[in-house]
């Protein structure tokens, strides 16, 4: 992808996702040329912004990088991502100019594998009962 002049790529699924099923967004981008490009990355709901960053306050060594592959994770927590949901991604340049081309790989949200709490049941022996199998 060339960020010039705010270009970018943005994927959309129609049903939303809930914000709370997730911990992050990990991807690994690579620069072509000098590298340095200047990105942010948004994520929406419905077309309006939910969170917005920088990509280098997210990606391993501060900024993408000339031919080296440097993770980005973006922590839902961090950026005050905590409720609601989600259905778009954008990750795109962050000024109306010229920017060497990034590569992309391997994006995706990580889901929560916390289980959910604890389920309470409560039996009333002095009800009439039936057999589940009668």
């Amino acid at each position: 992808m060339e960020p010039d002049d705010w270009a970018g790529l943005y994927f959309h699924g129609d049903s939303g996702h809930d914000v709370a099923d997730y911990l992050e967004l990990r991807f690994w981008a690579r620069g072509v040329g000098a590298g340095g490009q200047q990105l942010r990355v948004l994520i929406q709901s419905g077309g309006t912004a939910i969170a917005e960053v920088a990509l280098d306050d997210h990606i391993d060594g501060g900024a993408v990088a000339n031919g080296i592959w440097r993770e980005a994770s973006i922590s839902f927590a961090a950026i005050g991502l905590t409720g609601g949901s989600f259905n778009e991604l954008i990750l795109q340049g962050t000024f109306n100019g010229d920017q060497a081309p990034v590569l992309f790989d391997d994006v995706r949200f990580v889901f929560d594998p916390t289980p959910p709490g604890p389920v309470a049941i409560a039996v009333d022996p002095a009800l009439d009962r039936r057999p589940v199998s009668a």
